[in-house]
């Protein structure tokens, strides 16, 4: 786990060719959030600098993006 707060879970998860973070919205308002985050992610997909929603793994109760390197 790399941060948790009332209303957010952040993990990373090392996959054998890349590492994914997920972020888990929590609490009342999770799935507004999340589905916020999803959109805005699809939205700047392939933007460079931005990290990348990732399509595999995907878990149902969080946004799994992949970093980009610098």
């Amino acid at each position: 786990m790399l941060h948790q707060s009332e209303r957010t879970r952040v993990t990373r998860l090392f996959l054998s060719r890349y590492t994914v973070v997920g972020k888990e919205p929590l609490g009342p308002d999770a799935e507004r959030r999340l589905r916020h985050e999803r959109e805005m992610l699809e939205r700047l997909r392939g933007v460079p600098g931005v990290a990348q929603l990732v399509d595999e793994p995907r878990y149902p109760a969080s946004a799994a993006v992949r970093s980009v390197a610098r």
